[in-house]
């Protein structure tokens, strides 16, 4: 959702199990989703639609039928109820972001769609175990080649294994118990909506310089800059990352649409919605 939302682009992290790993070199096992980018949301539900299914090589896959996107045109949102957060939403949250996304309910409000307010704080408090449970994974996937061939990664990700290493069987399950946590908060979250809208991040892409690409890690972004993508790591929920514009200084601005397990026919539509209603669907930079 991070490149989504830095380029413009749409992009759905399915449920967890809905599309097979197999092939893909882990970063975390148990926080790994593989999904779609695109320039809109109906190829990203194409796309989706011919990835999804049960791999045998891969045993997290869910045994169920490839999801069906017939009714994504369907922009008649009557009897739909999104579950929106104005703490969770906005506190902390870039001003040109929190205008994008509640400009994205009055869209949906349009077009039927029941806007409920609903509470969700603290989640800022369950993200610091992510670093523990990524790294600790990252590490245990790169054991064939880690340490022995530690030159050959750059300085960031061997100091984000070097981490990993540090971790304590005691932490893990502590920042498990902190994932547990997370999880039954957004679920009860979910009780009587059919999706949530939010922004994807608290703030604008900005120019990354060398040090921080390619040397070693350091927590400059902080762990808040995570708080729309992390919860739905933790539990396997499906999300998909949608433009929601640009800022003053022309840089692409960005809505998430979250919702229960299986859920994406209902999210797309959504967000398809949404992105018809805005124009989006020929949104791209002047090169």
């Amino acid at each position: 959702r991070f490149p989504s939302a830095a380029c413009g682009l749409v992009g759905i992290k399915p449920t967890y199990g809905r599309v097979s790993r197999f092939g893909v070199l882990d970063l975390a096992q148990t926080l790994d989703h593989v999904g779609p980018m695109t320039r809109d949301v109906r190829d990203a539900a194409l796309i989706l639609a011919a990835i999804s299914g049960f791999d045998k090589n891969d045993l997290t896959t869910i045994p169920a039928i490839s999801p069906n996107f017939d009714d994504i045109e369907n922009t008649n949102l009557d009897g739909v109820t999104i579950g929106y957060s104005e703490n969770y939403s906005e506190d902390g949250v870039d001003k040109e972001i929190v205008k994008a996304t509640r400009n994205v309910l009055k869209i949906l409000e349009y077009h039927g769609a029941t806007v409920k307010n609903i509470e969700l704080d603290n989640i800022d408090s369950f993200l610091p175990a992510w670093k523990t449970i990524c790294s600790a994974e990252a590490l245990n996937a790169h054991s064939s080649f880690y340490p022995e061939r530690e030159l050959e990664y750059g300085l960031w990700f061997r100091s984000w294994l070097e981490h990993g290493s540090s971790v304590s069987s005691q932490e893990y399950i502590d920042a498990s118990r902190q994932r547990a946590l997370c999880n039954g908060k957004l679920r009860k979250s979910f009780v009587g909506i059919d999706a949530m809208i939010s922004p994807t991040v608290i703030r604008p892409p900005h120019y990354v310089d060398d040090d921080i690409s390619y040397g070693p890690m350091d927590d400059r972004r902080g762990t808040s800059f995570q708080r729309f993508t992390v919860p739905f790591d933790y539990n396997g929920y499906p999300t998909v990352s949608v433009p929601s514009g640009l800022n003053e200084d022309g840089l692409p601005l960005s809505i998430q649409v979250s919702g229960s397990p299986l859920t994406e026919p209902m999210l797309c539509r959504i967000a398809r919605t949404y992105e018809k209603g805005l124009a989006l669907t020929n949104f791209h930079p002047d090169l």
